[in-house]
């Protein structure tokens, strides 16, 4: 389905067996992603903000950490390198000189500090109405 859609597919499952969560997440080819939409206040515009947009990462966090469901290199890269290759986003995923500065800070599974474009999206859990992103496309590899 992912090489028919050219990766454009979005499959949402409702019923999924829970006792496989951990299995198909340690998989070397499996990354996360949340199927929140972002949300806050932006122009005066409020958006929904669902459970997806706030605990999809940290809740990972948790599994990888308090459950050993891997080294926590390994899901750190599954949230940044994996998924930044898989699309071919250039200078973004890793750290180091030329790249993005694309940052996240957690402590105790929750996030303290983001930074999106080397601009402070969030301090110390709260958000600080910069909004320095932007949509990126994946290159045709």
């Amino acid at each position: 389905l992912m090489l028919l859609t050219k990766l454009q597919a979005v499959i949402f499952y409702e019923d999924v067996n829970a006792q496989l969560i951990p299995q198909a997440l340690r998989h070397p080819r499996a990354f996360l992603a949340s199927r929140g939409n972002g949300s806050g206040e932006t122009n005066k515009i409020k958006t929904l903000k669902s459970d997806s947009d706030i605990r999809t990462f940290p809740e990972f966090l948790r599994l990888v950490t308090q459950e050993h469901l891997m080294p926590l290199a390994d899901a750190i890269r599954k949230l940044t390198s994996a998924p930044a290759k898989t699309f071919g986003l250039a200078k973004r995923g890793e750290i180091k000189e030329g790249n993005f500065a694309d940052l996240v800070l957690f402590r105790k599974n929750e996030i303290h500090h983001v930074v999106v474009n080397g601009k402070v999206a969030i301090k110390d859990g709260v958000f600080q109405n910069k909004l320095a992103g932007h949509i990126l496309r994946h290159s045709a590899r």
